[in-house]
Parts: structure tokens; sequence; C-alpha cells
């Protein structure tokens, strides 16, 4: 009984604590965010690419506070076109955004921030404006101009590193190496690359990391935990208070979690950045299974205070160039499914067990027709308990010493379930494998006498498992890609690629530099093209670098 009663005070404390050493973080850990993109000047059919950097606001160097970046595209109207969830790893995410036929011309804002920002009176988010230019809708009544200082400024370089090209002029679909000289050591920087042509189109000036001026006056005023373990959901439940709060995720038995509710019933989880699903189940472990769960969300309340609108007007010869540009991105589209990116597989997440425990593959065993038979015939320390219609399952742990009398923690196929009898009427043949562990598991402020996780072979879930659970919808956050980048290294490639336009644009894009020398292959555009690589280095100081070579 005092083991149990010091845990419970552990979590009704644990919070409050952690709540006051937030307040006390020094400023020293305010973040400010930079924006890395290929352009700023886009017609339907093509992606807007961006590289989300997450700094130090005092010194630039990379912080791995947050975890999780928000990006938004926003209209002049404070609409949100786009919201991307974006997963930093050491400090560093990336995403995509296609431009579609549907979105009209104008100015637009990408923005991009963590929930961490916004303690601080000046939140360090960081946005750049971006023009749409649609040849396909009618154009709008308000005239787009141009600023002199929106026009795109000289190449800036970084000091003592140097960008150098095999050569300066190049033929169609021809080979550029590039080195980059001066670098000591490169796992000190962060770098990323975009190989753009310079299109006639006027273009906007691109951010430079060596312009992100440091800040670290800014006054805290506690409003969000950081992001630091995942996406942080905030909610509340009606009428429940003093409580667990169980969160599940379909097919991903490592991403249950119980998560304490105070005594208003408010709550706060975390959503692992490696979940791809688009629906967690939430469960209240002492309400009753027939009662009706009632559940509030606290919306995002991020506000844009300030909105970036460069305007401008196209001349005749220029709306005959975007003319041709919106052709030839039409025509790639056509050939998307030859130039695909290249999604990364994530690895699942480990099982909160760990390694503990032992998996019995059915399989590997004669099976039996009842899930009775199989527990008392292949599954050791586990059986069944009970008389019909009230069947439970019991878990012999390895001490007996101090027994809570608490139920195991089931698990299928990654949810929980308190309808043990569920199990007990389960088809074996249905069922891959069953995992045992045999020690007390305390998980949030729950405690469980062992786990049984089961994994079917169902593709489906039975509603059985998600009966009175709410069913929260999750937004997917942003994969993990290889850009395509094209090829053209053997003649045969040359000839089965003859028939095939290339019309690109955008010849590379690499949100991450992972060795000094690179190469990539020119298309079927001629023109100028520009090489512009931003990053950081790990003492915060700044790299810019631009080049310029032209294809004919």
């Amino acid at each position: 009984m005092i083991k149990k009663l010091c845990i419970v005070l552990f979590f009704c404390f644990g919070l409050n604590v952690w709540a006051q050493e937030i307040e006390n973080i020094p400023n020293k850990n305010e973040e400010q965010a930079f924006l890395h993109v290929n352009t700023n000047v886009l017609v339907p059919g093509e992606s807007l690419n961006y590289v989300f950097y997450n700094l130090l606001s005092s010194k630039h160097a990379i912080s791995d506070l947050s975890k999780i970046a928000h990006v938004k595209l926003i209209n002049s109207n404070a609409e949100t076109i786009f919201s991307h969830i974006v997963n930093l790893k050491n400090g560093i995410g990336y995403s995509d955004y296609l431009i579609p036929s549907t979105l009209p011309s104008g100015t637009y804002n990408l923005v991009g921030h963590t929930t961490w920002m916004e303690n601080f009176s000046e939140p360090g988010y960081f946005q750049v404006p971006v023009i749409i230019l649609n040849p396909y809708q009618k154009e709008e009544n308000n005239v787009f101009e141009f600023s002199e200082s929106d026009f795109k400024g000289p190449a800036q370089n970084s000091e003592n590193i140097k960008l150098d090209l095999n050569k300066s002029e190049f033929g169609l679909r021809e080979m550029v190496q590039v080195q980059l000289n001066g670098l000591k050591n490169l796992d000190d920087y962060c770098l990323s690359i975009s190989v753009r042509k310079i299109d006639s189109l006027i273009e906007l000036e691109l951010p430079k990391a060596s312009e992100l001026k440091k800040s670290n006056s800014s006054n805290f005023s506690f409003k969000n935990t950081p992001e630091y373990e995942g996406r942080l959901i905030k909610g509340k439940v009606e009428n429940v208070q003093n409580s667990n709060l169980s969160v599940a995720i379909p097919g991903a038995p490592g991403q249950f979690r119980t998560y304490p509710l105070d005594v208003d019933g408010n709550f706060e989880i975390s959503i692992p950045p490696s979940q791809q699903t688009e629906v967690a189940y939430l469960n209240v472990l002492s309400a009753n299974e027939n009662s009706e769960l009632n559940f509030e969300f606290q919306n995002d309340n991020f506000q844009l205070t300030h909105f970036l609108s460069p305007k401008i007007q196209l001349n005749q010869n220029q709306k005959k160039s975007l003319k041709q540009r919106s052709l030839h991105a039409q025509i790639e589209q056509a050939y998307r499914e030859s130039k695909k990116d290249s999604v990364l597989i994530v690895n699942p997440s480990k099982p909160i067990y760990g390694s503990r425990g032992i998996d019995y593959i059915l399989d590997e065993f004669t099976r039996f027709p009842t899930m009775d038979e199989t527990f008392v015939e292949i599954i050791q320390y586990t059986s069944f308990r009970g008389k019909a219609n009230e069947h439970r399952i019991n878990v012999f742990v390895y001490s007996t010493e101090t027994n809570f009398g608490d139920a195991p923690l089931v698990l299928v196929d990654g949810l929980m379930t308190h309808d043990h009898e569920y199990i007990y009427n389960l088809d074996p043949k249905t069922i891959n494998s069953i995992h045992i562990v045999r020690d007390k598991y305390f998980l949030g402020g729950a405690t469980f006498q062992g786990i049984v996780d089961i994994k079917t072979f169902n593709t489906e879930i039975s509603p059985a498992l998600t009966f009175n659970q709410y069913a929260l919808e999750l937004q997917k956050t942003e994969p993990q890609k290889i850009y395509f980048s094209e090829k053209y290294t053997s003649e045969n490639e040359k000839i089965r690629k003859n028939r095939i336009p290339d019309f690109r644009y955008q010849l590379l894009w690499l949100p991450k530099l992972t060795q000094p020398a690179f190469e990539f292959f020119t298309s079927d555009v001629k023109g100028v093209y520009e090489i512009n690589i931003q990053g950081f280095q790990a003492n915060g100081t700044a790299v810019s670098l631009s080049k310029t070579f032209k294809v004919d």
C-alpha cells in the first residue's frame, strides 16, 4: 500500500514540478527558425521545397530541444493553404508542397515555427514571401508591383569556403561536378543545396542564412512545453478527474502510452515522431465500459502578426515566359511516374517493454482450435481464469511479494482492451504471435500485472477493440524522402531516356549535404542556373554560398 501511495503522489506532483522547472529555463534556450527554400516564385505543377533549421536564437547553434516543427503556407486573408508537421532530427527537418492548379495567383507567406517559440515575447518564427503565378485562372484586379528592395540580390559567399565547378558552361543532359573547398570537417556543418534555373520571370530575393539576425532579449511567459518527445496534443475529458488516459495507435504497440488527468480532466499527450497512421484511440482507464466519454481539444493558436507582401506586375514578355514555364511544368507532371521521389521507410518503434519477455510465434507450434487450449499448451505463465462470459487473463509475475491485484496490460495490434472475453473467443488461426512480459508494469499512474501483446494477421481493426474509445484523427508527419535526381551516366541510359522529355527547372534538391563533392545532370532547358547552399556550422556560423553556370 505504501509503494502504491508513493507512485500516485509522484504522478500527482510530477507535472507541477516539471512546469516550475520549465518556467525557470533561461532565455539561452530561446529558439529561432530559418527556412531554406528552393524558390519563392512558382507556377502550378512545381514544388515548393524547404528545409527547416531550428536554432538557438542567441548564437544560431542548432537547437535539439524541439523535435517537431510546424510549417504553414498562409494567404493574404490569413487562411492556411497547408500545414505540415515536420520531424526534426538534430534540429533539421524538411518537406515539400506541390502547387495545385486550383491555387489562385497571389502573394503567400511560408511560415516555420516550433510551439516552444510561442513562449517568448518576440517569437522566433521565420517567414518567406512566396508568389504563385497561375495562368490557368483569371487575372485578379489587384496589381502586383515590384519594389527595388525585392529584386534578387548579388550572390553572397561565406568566407573561407569556395564553391568550384568543373567548368562554367554545360550542354543539355550533361554532368555537372561540384566541389566545396575549405570545409575542414563536414560533420561540423548542416547544409542544404538547391540547384535551379534563374527564370526570365522576376525572382524575389531568396532568404540567406548569413542575413539572419541573432536575438536573446525576449521575455519568457510559459504557455507551451517543448515538443521534445513528439507532437503535443492538449485537451480535456469532461466529468473525469484524477485518472489516467491511455493512447493507442493501431499496429504500433511500441507507441502505447498512458497520461495522467488532472483534477479538472485536463491532459497533454505526446504523439511519437515515427507515427504514420491517421488515428489514435483514447480511453480513460477508470471509466466504466458503458460510460460515454466527451473529449475537447485545444486548437492551434498560432497567429501571424505581420504579412510580408511584395507585389509584382508582369510585362508581355514575362507573360510569354510564364506560359512556357507552365507548359514545361505540365509535361514534367505527365512523366512524374518515371521521376518519383523515394520515400524512406520509418523504422518501427520498439515495444514499450523493450526486449523483456517471451515471444511466441504460433506458426512455430502445433495450432490448437481455441485460445484457452493455446494458452494452456503453448503460452507459459499465463492462463484464463473465471467462468463463461467472465473470463480474465492472469499473468504470473516473477515477484509476488507485493501483489496489487491488477489485471495485465492486454494489447491487440497496438490497441488496449479490457474485454478479456473477446480474447478468449478469438480464432487462434488469426493470430501471428503472443508476447508475454512477467514483470509488474507501471505506465503513467497505472499499474499492470504483466503484459500480453497479441499481433494478428488482420488488416482491419475489430469494432470490439475500439468500443467506447475515442478515435482521434491525426495528421501524418511529413515523410522523409530522397529527392529525384536525373542521371545520364551511360550511353544505354541516354538512349533509353531519349524519348522522355526533361524540362526540369530544379536540377537538384539536397536537404542535407553528406559529402563535399556532388554531381547532377542538366536538363533540356537552356539558361542560367544557380547553385544555392545555405546552412550553419556547429558553432552557429552561418553559411551562404551561391554560384551560377550556363546551360546551352
